[in-house]
């Protein structure tokens, strides 16, 4: 079986769409983990102003990142649909010659 190059970009594709829905649930996790300790944090001090700032500041922190990651999920399943479909779609199309 030889692959030609658009098989080779499907491969590529699901790859990186792989790669990218793995950061991305890693990512997810890890962001929830510090909102988790953000809110650990400000409960400790609950009864003092600066505990419920940096509670704050450290959820706003930890939030900012909540829609970069989801993009790249996004990403990820869309060059994952796209590389199985450019993979296979080439491999039935030259079995067929």
């Amino acid at each position: 079986m030889k692959i030609n190059f658009k098989q080779l970009m499907g491969i590529v594709g699901l790859a990186f769409g792989i790669g990218f829905i793995i950061y991305a649930v890693y990512s997810m996790k890890k962001i929830a983990s510090m909102k988790e300790e953000a809110h650990g944090i400000a409960s400790w001090f609950a009864d003092h102003p600066f505990g419920a700032f940096l509670g704050g500041v450290l959820e706003e922190k930890a939030s900012a990142y909540d829609q970069t990651v989801i993009w790249l999920l996004i990403a990820g399943v869309v060059l994952f649909i796209l590389g199985f479909g450019i993979f296979f779609f080439n491999r039935k199309k030259n079995d067929e010659q």
